[in-house]
């Protein structure tokens, strides 16, 4: 009797860290599934031992938090922009999390998950993927077309082509709506906007940006522009994302989007470093942004029309699609880090 009742315990005891591990396991993985779903582990094992060239994206938005810029600066952070004729809160470049908006610096985070993930960065001497942080955003998290349109001829200008820093991706997690879309001074706006999008990809830099969280037609700037990689995105069932009961929150949709990945339910965090669960397409692209960066980085001599050729070319295929490979809710498919990496290695 003595011997069933121990032989009993130890099955509970069992089965109840087994339950535990697998609960903290569960509890650890969740709002990481991105990483699965595009194949981080399997393109970390690609590039693995490979020489790559630093490559940086810059990821314009509304700041990043001091305490997380302080702690990988010259890890996973190159530097932080700002110019303080835009106002007060562009005084510095940083977003405080208890008073301001901390959106620049999850996304900021999406990219670095990634590539920490990866495993290319040491942290000592070797960081060949780094993120610039140009705040272009107010506490609110809207910019306008000027300060966009400054922000990329800066880039080029000043970075790209005096000081030679090897900047390969723009993200804009953003979206930039014109009041008076039919004026005269909207339609010069506009041009230039073209104009400075066209700039930077004739230099090198592919230009990403979302699609939206409308759950609506794509309607805002630069989505519409041509020249950029519109990014929308997908839940764990790779469906496209909806967010609501009412229907007015979700991935927005139509013929300018390019590609999908992973945005319900990710991983973020607070002013406590505490993790929560956030959605939306603006943790979706940065993880095309950083899929650019590490496809120039492992082959150099890849153009912004190429990367994108890949990135479309090796995306999973999710609804039915045209003749082109593509439609309107998914684009051409979901982010393949994996297959990416393996056709742009490839690629002369």
């Amino acid at each position: 009797m003595k011997k069933r009742w121990l032989t009993s315990f130890l099955t509970i005891f069992l089965c109840f860290t087994f339950l535990q591990n697998a609960f903290a396991q569960t509890s650890y993985n969740e709002g990481l599934y991105f990483k699965e779903k595009i194949k981080v582990t399997q393109a970390a094992k690609l590039i693995k031992g490979k020489k790559l060239k630093t490559s940086y994206i810059v990821v314009l938005d509304g700041g990043i938090d001091k305490a997380y810029f302080d702690q990988w600066y010259g890890k996973l952070i190159k530097d932080a922009i700002y110019f303080p004729d835009w106002g007060s809160y562009f005084g510095d470049p940083f977003s405080d999390y208890y008073t301001e908006n901390p959106h620049g610096t999850n996304v900021q985070w999406i990219s670095d998950e990634i590539t920490y993930s990866v495993g290319v960065n040491d942290f000592k001497n070797n960081n060949p993927i780094q993120t610039i942080q140009y705040k272009i955003c107010d506490a609110q998290g809207h910019s306008t077309a000027d300060r966009f349109i400054f922000a990329l001829n800066d880039l080029v200008d000043n970075y790209v082509k005096k000081n030679k820093l090897n900047i390969v991706a723009i993200n804009f997690s953003s979206g930039i709506i014109f009041t008076n879309p039919n004026s005269a001074s909207t339609k010069v706006q506009k041009k230039k906007m073209q104009q400075a999008i066209d700039k930077a990809v004739a230099n090198g830099v592919s230009i990403i940006t979302t699609s939206g969280n409308d759950n609506k037609k794509i309607y805002e700037y630069p989505a519409i522009n041509n020249n950029v990689i519109v990014v929308g995105g997908t839940d764990i069932n790779d469906k496209r994302g909806t967010w609501n009961t009412e229907g007015t929150s979700g991935s927005n949709f139509g013929s300018q989007l390019d590609l999908v990945a992973p945005a319900t339910q990710i991983r973020v965090f607070d002013s406590e470093e505490k993790w929560y669960l956030d959605t939306g397409t603006s943790f979706a692209a940065p993880q095309v942004a950083t899929a650019v960066a590490l496809l120039k980085a492992v082959n150099p001599v890849l153009t912004p029309a190429k990367i994108e050729k890949v990135l479309k070319d090796t995306a999973k295929n999710l609804g039915k699609q045209d003749k082109n490979g593509r439609n309107n809710e998914f684009g051409y498919g979901l982010l393949d880090l994996e297959m990416a990496l393996k056709k742009g290695i490839a690629t002369k």
